[in-house]
């Protein structure tokens, strides 16, 4: 690609033109003479590199204040770091730049406000601009135009004469104007100038861009979410041959039913129908507390439901086998331990009834309490799985907290 090649004296010729007003809408956007400067000497750059922004800018004074306008929305989206103030060789901080203009208070407002509305103000108050040429400037129509001025003249609580009585006032000081001139030609004159132009158009266009890569972004997750959550991507295509039936006490269900519960009493045993019991062993294990077909205080530690099944894989293919024993194992808490004698055999058998009810085709159930066997005069639970109650009553009753 050739490399551009302005006309510097006609570009020298639109800065002592249009300088000033360059100087003030930097001001405007930096808030302090020597970031101003850098920005007026960031705008000549781009006129002097581009084709495209030369041409705007030898277009007229909106055009060369619309460049210096981009560069200040760049400076805003990038919002530098305040620099630290120079020391001079004493070691004493350097004095502040000396403002050939006063910081009044509606100015300070003006300074306060949003990048675009301190534009629309400076357009129509310090340039003298109409609704479509400061529409021009800012990029935007002359009906937001119109609306950023009304809002910049309410938030700063000022009127129209006093912004045009402080914008009118900004000037850059005697040496400011060449000073950035001469930064401008510094610049220019450095090696790789054009590479380092290209740079900055590449990283502006990334920052206008970025937004909407962002919601682009946004929006696909959402699809993909939405599309996992509906199906709408199929159905799953690992196969599963089968399901292991081993669980502890959290994976247990949790629906709602009828459980029946044994409790030993004179003659043989009562069966209190419990309703809408939740079907988990720690809720069944305190409704049996409740009706007197467990020890007092007794708690379930944990639980575990075993089928004895086996998992194998072949590649991307998970296959679960079911085993051919199904097992209970339930821990209590020291509670339980003070089952003794034919009272605690008795009760021992009404626990295992309630649990083998409680969970059907059981081939193997075991009571642990303290780390060891729940054994009460010699006999476990699995010595009564299976076995048979005598029934002397059956009662109804409501599930109870």
């Amino acid at each position: 690609m050739a490399s551009f090649t302005p006309d510097l004296d006609q570009l020298h010729e639109l800065y002592c033109q249009y300088g000033a007003d360059l100087f003030a809408l930097c001001y405007l956007q930096a808030g302090r003479p020597a970031q101003a400067l850098d920005l007026m000497a960031a705008s000549l750059c781009d006129m002097a590199a581009s084709p495209k922004l030369w041409e705007l800018a030898a277009s007229g004074k909106e055009g060369f204040l619309r460049v210096g306008h981009l560069n200040c929305v760049d400076a805003s989206l990038r919002r530098p770091k305040r620099p630290k103030r120079k020391k001079d060789t004493s070691g004493q901080e350097a004095p502040r730049a000396v403002l050939p203009f006063s910081l009044t208070d509606p100015l300070r407002e003006i300074l306060k406000l949003r990048l675009p509305a301190r534009t629309a103000l400076f357009c129509r108050e310090r340039l003298g601009l109409s609704w479509e040429a400061a529409a021009q400037l800012l990029g935007t129509s002359p009906a937001r135009c119109q609306r950023l001025y009304g809002a910049a003249l309410k938030q700063a609580k000022i009127t129209a004469g006093q912004a045009r009585a402080n914008l009118e006032t900004l000037s850059p000081g005697e040496d400011t104007l060449d000073a950035a001139w001469e930064e401008f030609l510094s610049q220019r004159g450095q090696a790789g100038f054009s590479t380092r132009q290209r740079y900055r158009r590449a990283r502006r266009a990334m920052d206008v861009a970025m937004p909407f890569l962002a919601l682009g972004v946004v929006a696909i997750c959402v699809v993909a979410f939405l599309g996992v959550e509906n199906g709408w991507f199929g159905p799953s295509s690992v196969p599963v041959q089968g399901t292991a039936q081993e669980s502890s006490s959290d994976d247990l269900p949790l629906e709602v039913g009828d459980v029946s519960v044994y409790v030993p009493e004179e003659g043989g045993f009562a069966e209190y129908i419990v309703h809408n019991t939740p079907y988990s062993p720690e809720d069944i294990l305190r409704q049996m507390v409740y009706l007197g077909g467990a020890p007092q205080g007794t708690t379930l530690l944990s639980a575990n439901l075993d089928s004895g099944g086996t998992e194998s894989s072949d590649g991307s293919t998970v296959t679960y086998t079911l085993g051919d024993t199904l097992s209970l194992t339930l821990e209590f808490s020291q509670e339980a331990a003070s089952l003794s004698g034919e009272e605690g055999e008795r009760m021992l058998q009404a626990m295992a009834a309630t649990f083998a009810a409680y969970t059907q085709d059981l081939d193997q159930l075991s009571f642990r309490c303290q780390g060891e066997e729940l054994t009460v005069n010699g006999k476990t639970a699995q010595d009564f799985l299976g076995g048979q109650l005598t029934i002397t009553r059956t009662v109804e009753t409501d599930y109870r907290e």
